[in-house]
């Protein structure tokens, strides 16, 4: 059997990943944004949470599933 990668969703996109467990400055490079330290990335429980999220911090390692939800706004707290 060949493991092609888990996806996750960041801002409604679909993002391929190798690895389910990524730091959030890999996350945020792979989703796109280059300058993770321009960006904040939140966590989220599910496509419609309305909490906001959870703050992920730059070098912090998540342990990502297939499916999983981030949002990223601009910011400078993920990776201070």
């Amino acid at each position: 059997m060949v493991h092609v990668g888990i996806h996750v969703f960041v801002n409604n996109r679909k993002v391929r990943l190798k690895n389910k467990r990524i730091t959030g400055y890999e996350l945020l490079r792979q989703s796109g944004f280059s300058e993770a330290e321009h960006w904040n990335l939140y966590r989220l429980n599910s496509e419609n949470d309305l909490s906001g999220g959870r703050l992920v911090g730059c070098d912090e390692v998540l342990e990502v599933r297939d499916g999983d939800w981030f949002r990223v706004t601009e910011g400078h707290q993920s990776c201070r």
